[in-house]
């Protein structure tokens, strides 16, 4: 927010829940998503000290940027499993989703 005293500097982990209340009996769409800002030095040693963890911030960012279109700036790390993710039909009770593979 531009009037907030806050600053967020590399190193920090942010968490974000967005989850809109429904009345009762009925169900909301939820996101959620953790990140890390990272400068250059921080994503650096992170690659040396933890190939490993790298790899999988690497493939959850070309599945944002690549699949899902995000535009993400170098200095944000997704850490969650489940980026970018909204589950549309838990807003209709009678559906699911259903994965038939081939």
């Amino acid at each position: 927010m531009p009037e907030s005293a806050s600053t967020l500097r590399s190193g920090q982990a942010l968490q974000a829940d967005l989850i809109p209340v429904a009345p009762k009996g009925y169900y909301g769409a939820n996101a959620e998503g953790s990140l890390c800002l990272a400068d250059g030095a921080l994503r650096a040693r992170w690659q040396k000290e933890a190939p490993a963890s790298w790899a999988r911030i690497q493939a959850r960012r070309r599945f944002l940027t690549e699949t899902l279109g995000f535009a993400l700036s170098d200095d944000i790390l997704a850490f969650s499993n489940i980026p970018g993710v909204v589950r549309p039909f838990l807003l209709d009770r009678s559906r699911v989703v259903v994965w038939d593979r081939p």
